[in-house]
């Protein structure tokens, strides 16, 4: 008989060696010695399946877990694993005490971590720091956060998809890792090796993590033909027999996410002969496999109703995990009918809900396949309700939103809108000392400009101190010289001088020192009559190249006086 089921979710096996060698890096924890493990694969291939296995027995023996993850979906924040991780465990901690740990590093942390004013009140304002000291400052307090969290008992930290983090995550996990170490903390990230290559960040992060002797990475291979056919047991209920286990074996090339969409697709068609003792293949044209991931979602999703279809559509395009009340003002739907489609959507295995009114798509796989399949225009059109909706939650004060924004409105075609959120986002990175981040806003706002519009002088003024902060210092030259121009074509002494400058500041760390040299004069020759703060700075840094780099000090000790 065909029978139609269900399968059950976070299936694991033929994980056990991996799964034994991650056990023994929290059991280390536990003795107060920090451990980073990354697990790498392909797509599907159980990583975060993984993880979670580990999740779940560290929580069985007393063990704390926060999760976070990094996201495909421009916009985000930085920091955004951290953000989760640590967001969450502030919204559920007893303010007893939350409160003794984050209070002397509250008003560092309240950067980046907007729920601990809100739940514990107005903190005092940190003193302001040049942006390399604000960024260690701040990468400190996460740090003492993280291991004061484990003092009572030990943490398991876990970051999915570090394929997609950004560089300041990146730089963030690798500080804590070094000046942790002797912390009740364990680590354990997830990423797919097949994007290693192009995440130059993520390469160098490994290195260094490698170099200090941190790290372990753990590579997860296919499935062998044994742990295929244990698989399908489980999910099924009954063994497969001889033929039905080679053949998803081999089309499924041990992958468990291909292997189960495809049991899928024959459980939802037919294609399967279920007995009380074995599972077969069905004789009939329905059994015949699809030849391609794409066409085992594109079968899939036709057998859902068109209208719970057209919701995930526009549910991908929010990103990998969404809120339902956000998704129905989005697309203009009674919050109620909203749920039952998405209720629809997870009996036919494509979202889970682990929190109300939270949804998340079973795999990314699936939600870009979803988000493949909007047309241009509509996804133009539905990037600006987001914005707008987004836009009135922001004017009500509920979340810093502003990097989403600025990405939504952007791919919208709302120009002014995205010009103007891109700024308001790059501020905000640049006081959560993360200036690469700040760099992509900065850039998207000059990309969206006219040619005249006033604000390119500034916008590349700031791109420019941006690069600076980065460690990108000839990017941060070339930001420099486009402001110069600018402000030379639309006459403002001042600002010419101060992009000089930074052009100036730029050379003098590339070790340009004539480059240097000829910058800051010029900057010094624009302000001959102006007697401001911009001269006195001019002055400085001439008298440090002079002096410091030159070795000239008679020349340097003029300048300073």
């Amino acid at each position: 008989m065909t029978e139609e089921r269900p399968l059950p979710e976070q299936v694991l096996v033929g994980r056990q060696r991996e799964l034994t060698a991650l056990w023994s890096r929290f059991e280390q924890t536990t003795a107060g010695r920090l451990h980073v493990t990354l697990v790498a694969g392909e797509p599907g291939i159980g990583k975060t399946r993984l993880l979670h296995e580990v999740a779940g027995r560290a929580e069985q023996v007393g063990g704390l877990v926060l999760r976070g993850g990094a996201s495909e979906a421009e916009g985000m924040p930085p920091y955004l694993p951290f953000l989760e991780a640590l967001g969450g465990y502030i919204r559920t901690a007893p303010l007893e005490q939350l409160r003794p740990q984050v209070d002397p590093i509250a008003p560092i942390l309240a950067t980046i971590l907007p729920e601990l004013p809100r739940h514990l009140g107005e903190l005092t304002s940190s003193y302001p720091l040049p942006p390399e000291q604000a960024r260690l400052r701040l990468y400190e307090a996460v740090g003492l956060f993280l291991s004061t969290i484990a003092v009572s008992r030990p943490l398991l930290l876990l970051l999915d998809d570090l394929h997609w983090a950004d560089t300041a995550t990146l730089d963030l996990l690798c500080h804590v890792a070094q000046h942790q170490a002797v912390s009740r903390l364990c680590i354990l990230g997830a990423y797919r090796s097949d994007e290693l290559a192009s995440r130059p960040a993520l390469e160098r992060s490994i290195l260094n993590l490698t170099r200090n002797r941190q790290l372990i990475t753990l590579t997860l291979q296919p499935l062998h033909e044994a742990d295929v056919a244990e698989l399908i047991t489980r999910l099924l209920g009954v063994p497969p027999d001889y033929l039905l286990s080679q053949r998803l074996w081999k089309e499924s090339e041990g992958n468990p996410f291909f292997l189960e969409e495809l049991l899928r697709a024959w459980l939802e068609t037919g294609g399967l002969t279920m007995t009380p003792s074995r599972a077969s293949v069905s004789p009939s044209p329905a059994a015949s496999l699809p030849a391609s991931i794409s066409s085992v979602m594109r079968q899939r999703f036709a057998r859902l109703p068109p209208e719970v279809l057209e919701t995930l559509r526009s549910a991908a395009i929010l990103g990998r995990t969404f809120a339902s009340t956000l998704l129905g003002e989005v697309i203009g739907q009674d919050e109620e009918l909203v749920e039952e489609r998405l209720l629809a959507a997870m009996q036919a295995g494509v979202l889970r809900s682990d929190l109300p009114d939270r949804y998340t798509f079973s795999h990314d796989t699936i939600r870009e396949y979803l988000y493949s399949e909007v047309t241009p225009a509509r996804r133009r059109r539905i990037h600006g309700f987001i914005g707008r909706v987004l836009e009135v939650r922001l004017e009500q004060g509920e979340a810093q939103q502003l990097a989403q924004l600025a990405f939504h409105f952007a791919h919208s075609g709302d120009r002014v809108r995205g010009v103007t959120y891109s700024q308001l986002a790059a501020a905000q990175a640049m006081r959560a000392a993360a200036p690469g981040e700040a760099m992509s806003h900065y850039h998207m706002a000059l990309a969206l400009l006219d040619q005249q519009d006033q604000r390119h002088g500034a916008l590349s003024l700031a791109l420019g101190e941006a690069a600076l902060s980065a460690g990108v210092e000839r990017e941060a030259v070339q930001a420099f010289e486009a402001a110069q121009i600018w402000w030379t074509h639309h006459p403002d002494v001042v600002a010419a001088a101060r992009a000089a400058c930074g052009q100036g500041r730029a050379w003098a760390r590339l070790e340009e020192h004539a480059a240097a040299q000829a910058a800051l004069e010029q900057a010094l020759t624009l302000l001959h009559e102006h007697a401001c703060a911009e001269q006195v700075q001019v002055l400085v840094e001439l008298a440090t190249l002079q002096a410091v780099s030159l070795g000239l000090h008679m020349e340097g000790m003029a300048y300073g006086q």
